[in-house]
């Protein structure tokens, strides 16, 4: 993609009210975060992130376990 599309796309998706930047995450992110190129591409942003930033990330998500076993949704509610 060349970087004019991503751009617009990326600034699109930033013009976005919260409510649908997160309906659009729930949609749309796991379906990226199965392609090669977003494995790639998220390595360079997690090594980005200090210490605290990734253990915050971590106390926000639900084990697979708990999401499987219906006690909460994907996306922590």
């Amino acid at each position: 993609m060349e970087d004019a599309r991503v751009n617009s796309i990326k600034q699109a998706i930033l013009d976005l009210p919260a409510e649908q930047q997160q309906e659009l995450a729930e949609e749309i992110l796991p379906l990226l975060l199965t392609t090669q190129a977003a494995v790639r591409g998220t390595d360079p942003v997690v090594q980005a992130l200090s210490d605290e930033e990734v253990d915050a990330l971590v106390e926000q998500r639900p084990t697979q376990e708990v999401v499987r076993a219906g006690y909460v949704s994907p996306q922590g509610t």
